[in-house]
């Protein structure tokens, strides 16, 4: 990285952690914000439910006051009237309450009554359940939900007035109950600070402080636990708006006193360190020093630097000179260490089947000097060979011209013909036995003698890396327009990783290196023949069962090669000077 690049890395650097502590400032200021409006919250609900019970404790000192009461005790029995209307009557207005009822031990109603207010209202009976749960608990504090409103109920035991603890039997039941009214909910709101209002039963109970605002619930439950509304209060913090303000005008100082500190830092930084940087920068980067003429006559370390900088481009059209020399003798070095590999390689095949036909041909002379027919064959052979090791002399004779990629001799044959003749003298040397199956029937427009270097190529591998097989499988089709061959063999297969590079030129398998001898060379030079005349290869092969190596050929190459001049991207002898 260069060095203007570092210190602009680290002026960004210095901003980025100037604004972070900002913005740690103000999410500290934000969470203890929250805090307060949490801590507030907190605060108002517990006040709240003080003033909601504050409100209730006359209605729970009536339930309590007339629970253990032996004239009470009395009216269950009798059901006196004039006792009902004296006492239980007058205890509406006096304490606030707008509805009460009297039950038996077994539920069954004694007697009930309304305020003058609300004559029609009356409390929602009540099950056996509820009043043997009121018999094991001793007091109830509920709601219900009427045709009038929402009632808060408070319910005894009724006992002798001996039984200050209600420790005996229920004489029967006391149940009182008060209308939340309007006037009941402002009364909350204001001793509360809140803004409270009854909502329906379906809403969910919730507490939140968000921005300036609290809000909660209180759910309002029947005895059985079901809802049957809700008291829902908010509250506005005007403390939280004014901290909201004061934090904003800090972190507003803070950022102006850092934002006028960094730009006099950056000026300083620009000025002094960052314009000398470029204009050496610039001086390396464009070759030319009166980048630098100004800063080399001042007295600093970058003025000196400057000067270095000056004495090393006069020294470095020495340098440059001698470093192309170098680098061409390096690169002709290359190409003819490439050129000796493929040459080595692509020669071995056809002088060894020379002289293995040529031993064969002198054991027919010798000894079955009438049969013609085999010497002939095996002198064809010989011809045959010595074409392909002069088509290789000539790519050998090309190269070292300068002119060393493939040259194709486009021209009709039989391809049937041609492949089993292959497959036949490829066949000679080897113990594996060559099984072909299949037939094309298709006359071609294109190389044979380039095409039987890949078919020579592609066996040789098939026998060679496939030591403990007795055979090799040689298939050919015609399909889809143009002429497939398949070689497949039963040896050691090839993993799915190398098979990403088994084309490579030079590339050899790991599982193969050292065990079998050879420079990887020769699946390369038969992707690019067949590339070149149009067509494609490629395997199919899994470890240890073997590979199979396709190619398509299509029937007429004479539109994609010119025999006249080299085809593109195939140079078998030097691959590195392939045509783009």
């Amino acid at each position: 990285m260069k060095l203007q690049l570092k210190f602009m890395v680290l002026l960004v650097a210095f901003f980025m952690a100037g604004f972070g502590l900002l913005l740690i400032q103000r999410n500290f200021e934000i969470q203890r914000t929250q805090q307060l409006l949490n801590s507030e919250l907190s605060q108002r609900q517990k006040f709240f439910e003080n003033t909601v019970n504050l409100k209730g404790s006359a209605l729970k000192q009536l339930s309590n006051d007339y629970s253990f009461w032996d004239e009470m005790v009395n009216y269950v029995k009798t059901t006196n009237p004039d006792f009902a209307k004296n006492n239980l009557d007058t205890s509406l207005g006096t304490y606030n309450v707008d509805t009460y009822a009297v039950y038996r031990p077994d539920g069954s109603i004694v007697g009930e009554n309304s305020s003058k207010e609300m004559k029609d209202l009356r409390l929602n009976r009540l099950s056996p359940d509820f009043f043997k749960r009121l018999s094991s608990n001793k007091e109830a504090h509920f709601y219900q939900k009427t045709s009038f409103g929402i009632l808060e109920v408070r319910a005894r035991d009724i006992v002798p007035s001996s039984d200050a603890e209600h420790k005996t039997k229920p004489q029967g039941f006391w149940v009182i109950g008060r209308l939340l009214q309007k006037d009941y909910i402002n009364n909350i709101s204001n001793l509360s600070q809140t803004n409270t209002s009854l909502e329906g039963s379906d809403m969910n109970p919730e507490a939140t402080a968000v921005g300036d605002t609290i809000a909660f619930s209180t759910q309002l439950k029947d005895w059985d636990g079901s809802s049957v509304g809700m008291l829902k209060s908010t509250a506005k913090i005007p403390l939280i708006n004014d901290l909201k303000k004061q934090y904003g005008k800090q972190i507003q100082l803070l950022g102006g006193l850092f934002v006028l500190i960094a730009s006099f830092t950056l000026l300083a930084i620009y000025f002094y360190v960052l314009k000398p940087i470029k204009q050496i920068s610039s001086t390396i980067d464009h070759q030319d020093t009166t980048y630098i003429d100004s800063l080399r006559h001042k007295k600093s370390e970058f003025g000196e630097l400057a000067q270095t900088v000056q004495e090393f481009f006069d020294q470095k059209v020495v340098l440059a000179d001698a470093e192309f020399r170098r680098n061409e003798l390096d690169k002709l070095n290359k190409e003819k260490s490439s050129f000796l590999a493929v040459a080595a390689h692509e020669l071995n095949g056809p002088v060894n089947n020379v002289k293995m036909f040529s031993e064969y041909l002198d054991f027919l002379i010798k000894s079955k000097k009438d049969d013609q027919e085999a010497i002939d064959k095996q002198v064809h052979r010989i011809e045959h060979q010595t074409v392909k090791i002069n088509m290789l002399l000539n790519d050998l004779r090309a190269a070292s011209t300068g002119q060393s990629e493939i040259v194709f001799n486009i021209r009709n044959f039989d391809f049937d013909a041609f492949f089993s003749e292959e497959i036949e003298e490829a066949g000679f040397g080897y113990k594996h036995k060559l099984n072909f199956t299949g037939s094309t029937g298709q006359t071609i427009n294109s190389d044979p003698d380039r095409l039987g270097q890949v078919v020579s190529n592609l066996i040789r591998n098939a026998v060679k890396y496939s030591p403990d097989a007795d055979h090799v499988d040689i298939r050919s089709k015609f399909q889809d327009g143009q002429i497939i061959i398949e070689i497949q063999d039963y040896g050691l297969g090839i993993s799915e990783e190398d098979q990403k590079h088994i084309f490579e030129r030079f590339f050899r398998s790991s599982a193969v290196t050292g065990a079998f001898p050879g420079l990887g060379l020769g699946l390369n030079i038969s992707k690019r023949i067949v590339e070149g005349l149009g067509g494609k290869v490629w395997v199919q092969s899994t470890p240890g069962q073997g590979s199979t190596f396709l190619a398509s050929i299509p029937l007429d190459s004479s539109s994609i090669v010119n025999p006249k001049k080299p085809a593109e991207e195939t140079n078998t002898l030097n691959p590195e000077k392939t045509n783009k």
